[in-house]
């Protein structure tokens, strides 16, 4: 009986996925060999072996008449038909396997002949459509191996919808031509760009390069080579676009052209910003947004010392913000300020960075300013937590995970712009959703606040990270006393550090 009802179960199509899914992570030979089982295996086999390919050797594989023949020379394999004359090829079982392909990466195969990937591209029928099911390619840094891929519009995909390429910059404008033809569905377009490894500063995408991307249909756009504005300012004629993340080559755009007509960035969602400073440009980039709907705004600012953080862009920035049209509609605000150069306590830029944005947008969710952004004390803490009372997540911290903006290590000069414990209290009583807390406190004395009450105890905030720094004669007496209170006023909290 037990061994009828097993049977019954792996003839679910549901179950017979999840378990060759499972298999196929450890071992795709143990699921090429269930394929050769039986024919209740055989298709789910073939469709789990084949949803994600790489490289055009299992392509290769499936034409008869060729074989795989060792160069005894070198140490690639050459591609050859078997017999003389078998220049025809039979794409049967081709066809059929390559109808099962959901996600496709293209890395060049550096054990295969050019000439043999060559000879397979040129006897595909040009009528056929490679990857008829496929929804995700990625195309590894190979610019020649690319513009063949691209040139030969064998790999058609009718349904794509996410591509990751690795065209440079200097060679983007060919892709962005072929786009529209080859995917006509494309949604999401990642440039991961290989610049970086070949030239420092890498080549910028310019408004003419990214021109052929209005002929699209894409929502989502992100650039590892930067983005001169001009090119910005195109994606912000694109009415479908709603997802932006990009670098900006600030030095390039010595003659910006004017705001184009309309309204730029009409459906944009959410907007992520790298620049190495801030200016008029930077500002009008915020100013220009049309949308009602932006959720997520993040600013990196990656300045040296002394130079571009300057208090009066920040406070036109965040002026900017609260007379924004998506003002009512933004959630995640996130601003990364981070000096190349450790910097003095009297160039810090001062809390006051927030005020115009106090009480205009109240319905943000997530707060995250780091780096030499914000000099804490009770008022302000005290007005944070009334002017944005959804908080879920804030961070007001000099340390920030971004991989442009970098971090700052804790020191002297981060006590004097941490918290006192009063406002930790504070934003422990006042804030009842608030899930994620990242901020440094500073305890001047051996004098606790008032014992919390059990209705000033917060039972939401459980991680993040709060740095306790001590200061006093009497800090081995102070050390045991703080951690009892703070365990007292957060329970649930396991991120706290004292230094």
């Amino acid at each position: 009986m037990k061994q009828v009802a097993v049977i019954r179960c792996l003839r679910i199509q549901e179950v017979l996925e999840m378990v060759m899914g499972d298999l196929r992570k450890s071992s795709r030979r143990d699921v090429a060999r269930m394929a050769r089982t039986c024919k209740t295996f055989y298709h789910v086999a073939v469709a789990v072996l084949w949803r994600d390919v790489t490289g055009l050797r299992p392509f290769m594989s499936t034409i008869p008449g060729h074989t795989w023949i060792k160069d005894g020379q070198q140490y690639e394999w050459i591609w050859k038909p078997t017999r003389l004359n078998g220049t025809d090829f039979d794409v049967r079982r081709l066809a059929f396997y390559v109808s099962h392909i959901k996600s496709f990466t293209w890395k060049f195969d550096s054990d295969i002949t050019l000439s043999s990937a060559v000879r397979f591209l040129q006897g595909i029928p040009r009528s056929m459509v490679l990857l008829p099911a496929c929804r995700t390619a990625r195309v590894e840094n190979d610019i020649k191996w690319f513009d063949m891929l691209l040139g030969s519009r064998l790999f058609v995909a009718p349904v794509l919808e996410e591509l990751y390429s690795n065209a440079r910059a200097r060679h983007a404008e060919p892709v962005f031509r072929w786009l529209q033809q080859i995917f006509p569905r494309l949604k999401t377009l990642h440039m991961t760009g290989p610049s970086s490894s070949v030239t420092w500063p890498p080549p910028p995408l310019t408004g003419h390069t990214l021109a052929p991307l209005t002929t699209t249909r894409i929502s989502a756009f992100d650039a590892h080579d930067p983005l001169t504005i001009n090119a910005l300012r195109v994606l912000s004629t694109m009415r479908t676009l709603e997802h932006i993340s990009a670098r900006l080559d600030l030095s390039s755009d010595s003659d910006p052209v004017a705001a184009p007509p309309g309204r730029p960035f009409r459906s944009l969602k959410s907007l992520r910003l790298f620049a190495h400073w801030i200016n008029d440009l930077t500002l009008a980039v915020i100013k220009s947004i049309s949308s009602t709907e932006l959720q997520c705004l993040e600013l990196t600012v990656k300045a040296r010392a002394q130079s571009h953080l300057s208090e009066q862009f920040l406070l036109a920035h965040m002026t900017a913000l609260s007379r924004a049209p998506f003002r009512n509609s933004l959630r995640e605000f996130k601003l990364y300020l981070h000096h190349d150069e450790q910097v003095d306590l009297q160039w810090n830029i001062g809390s006051q960075i927030l005020r115009p944005v106090l009480g205009r947008l109240d319905s943000l969710v997530s707060l995250q300013i780091f780096g030499d952004a914000i000099a804490l004390d009770f008022e302000i803490c005290r007005s944070i937590a009334e002017a944005f009372p959804h908080l879920e997540i804030l961070a007001l911290m000099d340390e920030g995970d971004d991989p442009y903006a970098g971090s700052l290590s804790p020191t002297l000069d981060t006590a004097a712009r941490s918290a006192p414990l009063e406002g930790l209290a504070f934003f422990a009583k006042h804030y009842r959703a608030l899930t994620s807390l990242r901020m440094p406190v500073r305890i001047e004395s051996s004098v606790l606040p008032a014992w919390p009450a059990a209705q000033d105890v917060s039972a939401t905030i459980k991680d993040g990270l709060i740095l306790l720094r001590l200061e006093g004669d009497e800090e081995a007496v102070v050390y045991d006393s703080v951690r009892a209170y703070v365990d007292v006023l957060l329970p649930a909290y396991e991120g706290i550090f004292m230094y």
